[in-house]
């Protein structure tokens, strides 16, 4: 199913501005999200907090490609291996890019960047990592991160938000049947898919209904898929048989995506 459309930027709200860590350090700005035009100048204000608590700190600043395992685990891809049509990387840039942080203060980090001419269509991605500086822990070096994410979509481009689902395969459990299904956004902007799948046993009647519409990752990116799991509950668990399992992936305004059937026994 093809689905090119237009349409203002999305907001995602399980990126938190404010994002804390275990090692007593934060951003404020953690989101950098925008609508850009070709040639525009852009800038965006990151604060890096230090705990009152916390010793002296030293980080680093760097600008990396943005990648996600299926597993929604953010990948820093660097320079040499991000060559990919929707990187952002190339043209931004971040100051400083190493700075120290006494007990209670913080810093004002800018990322900056002019969008190219030929920036394209789509969304442009890319990932500041603020990282500390690397401790020595006996034998063993330790350096933390907190990831800043770039998000930006091509004013007055052709956004085309289109997936499909690439894998769907459900077991039995002892509360009814596991379901994993793999989504992969082909499109060439970022987008927040809903899952939903129906269980019927081999007369068609209904035994369970589920949807995830919630937890990371709150978008996937393009060319990227996603494993989404859920757990469908039958009251006195599966009796032997076959089933039949509908999935379905939908955008938030409930515009089809793709849908995929599959049979099993029990």
């Amino acid at each position: 199913m093809k689905n090119d459309i237009k349409f203002p930027i999305a907001t995602i709200v399980a990126l938190l501005l404010l994002v804390p860590t275990s090692s007593a350090y934060g951003l404020a700005g953690a989101v950098f999200m925008k609508q850009v035009a070709p040639g525009q100048e852009i800038s965006h204000r990151i604060t890096v907090l230090n705990d009152e608590n916390a010793s002296l700190m030293n980080f680093t600043a760097q600008i990396y490609g943005f990648a996600r395992d299926m597993n929604g685990i953010d990948i820093e891809v660097p320079s040499d291996e991000d060559t990919g049509s929707f990187t952002a990387r190339p043209f931004l840039s971040i100051e400083p890019e190493s700075f120290s942080l006494g007990p209670g203060e913080k810093k004002a980090v800018f990322i900056n960047g002019t969008v190219p001419e030929d920036v394209g269509s789509g969304g442009k991605y890319a990932l500041a990592a603020i990282k500390t500086a690397p401790r020595s822990s006996e034998s063993v070096s330790v350096t933390t991160a907190i990831h800043s994410y770039v998000l930006l979509t091509v004013d007055d481009s052709e956004l085309s938000q289109t997936g499909k689902i690439a894998a769907l395969n459900a077991s039995k459990s002892d509360e009814g049947a596991d379901v994993s299904l793999v989504f992969e956004n082909t499109g060439n902007v970022h987008y927040k898919p809903l899952i939903d799948a129906v269980l019927k046993n081999e007369a068609g009647i209904v035994l369970a209904r589920g949807e995830i519409n919630e937890g990371p990752p709150s978008y996937v990116l393009p060319e990227s898929s996603y494993i989404f799991r859920m757990k469908l509950a039958v009251d006195g668990g599966l009796s032997p048989g076959n089933c039949s399992l509908e999935a379905r992936a939908t955008l938030e305004d409930g515009s089809l995506l793709d849908s995929k059937e599959i049979r099993f026994e029990i």
